[in-house]
This record gives structure tokens, sequence and C-alpha cells, in this order.
């Protein structure tokens, strides 16, 4: 890249080979605890998130709760994260957020 070159690199990631797996029963069991605590999700929807999740890869999980209508569960390169419409963050809400993605971090 030289000086005058504003054009910026971006790592290439190959999500065809991705080692990104299904969750465990366990760790989903684990992460809906923590939506229906902490955030709202609706505790009928429990079995479906922990088959859907244990089935594939899946990358997010819209549940709702108390972020709003955008409120996601969210997998992403080995991350587990929750979060909710720009438009919708309050400070409650990205509080509720920033205690449940502490917790997803120790969830494998």
């Amino acid at each position: 890249m030289t000086d005058t070159d504003t054009t910026t690199e971006v790592a290439e990631v190959d999500y065809e080979s991705s080692s990104e797996e299904p969750l465990t029963k366990e760790a989903a069991e684990q992460v809906y605890s923590l939506l229906v605590e902490h955030v709202g999700a609706p505790e009928r929807d429990r079995e479906r998130f922990i088959h859907y999740q244990t089935l594939t890869f899946a990358t997010e999980w819209r549940f709702c709760g108390s972020l709003g209508f955008g409120g996601k569960f969210r997998r992403s390169l080995g991350r587990k994260y929750v979060d909710c419409y720009q438009e919708n963050l309050t400070e409650r809400r990205q509080a509720a957020m920033d205690r449940v993605n502490a917790f997803l971090k120790n969830i494998k």
C-alpha cells in the first residue's frame, strides 16, 4: 500500500471451512438460561432454541425479550454475544447486554 492508496486491507474469512460447530446441549441450555434470566427471553422458546443451536452452526437467534424486537443472540468467529437494534439502545439495555456478554465469554 502506498502513501496515496486509501484502500483498507480486509482479512478474508473462509466461511465454508469454518471450524464453528453447533453448541453442545449443555452450552445451549446455559446460554438460554442467561437469556431468560437477564434479558427476558421467553421460556416457551427454550426447547426450540436448544434444538436449533445443537443441530447446526446458527449465527443468530431473535429472542426479543427486554431488548425489544431486535434482541438477538449471535455467534460469529468464535464469539457469542447479544445485541439489539441501535435505535432501541438505552443505558439499561446496554447494561443488560454487557452483563450477559460477560457471562457468554465463559461458555464453551
